[in-house]
């Protein structure tokens, strides 16, 4: 859970104004916090419409141990019905 919130603070502090220097030591930063921690899932940063970060981790099929690629789709059921509520 605590990566979690590191995970949020550098992503609320990246939405500051930023240059290169700054993207290199988010990259660092979030390749440390996903080394450190239990993550299974897809990261995905972009600034306007520019790619910063992009990085698959973990499984897509724990069972059969298939790897999560960047391309692969998430079934997300009926969690965007509260997204959409709000």
């Amino acid at each position: 859970m605590k990566w979690i919130i590191g995970l949020l603070v550098l992503l609320i502090c990246y939405s500051c104004e930023t240059n290169k220097n700054d993207e290199k030591e988010l990259k660092i930063k979030l390749e440390n916090l996903i080394s450190k921690s239990d993550f299974n899932g897809v990261i995905l940063i972009a600034r306007d419409t520019s790619l910063v970060y992009s990085k698959a981790v973990g499984y897509s099929d724990f069972e059969n141990k298939k790897a999560i690629n960047l391309n692969d789709q998430f079934v997300i059921g009926s969690i965007s019905k509260q997204i959409t509520a709000v």
